[in-house]
């Protein structure tokens, strides 16, 4: 992919490394946020008089 040249096949490795760990950060944020949201409904106590809460 890089011709042969060892100093660019790393280069293009750590460009890619460092693209890869930034998009797990992303992630990690909008899952732990959505992640969040879901378990806070799973905590409240059901509502009195429901009964499909089981």
């Amino acid at each position: 992919m890089c011709g042969g040249d060892m100093r660019s096949t790393i280069r293009a490795l750590l460009l890619a490394n460092e693209f890869l760990e930034h998009e797990v950060k992303e992630l990690m944020v909008a899952v732990s946020k959505g992640y969040e949201r879901r378990r806070r409904n799973y905590l409240r106590p059901p509502p009195s008089g429901r009964k499909d809460y089981d």
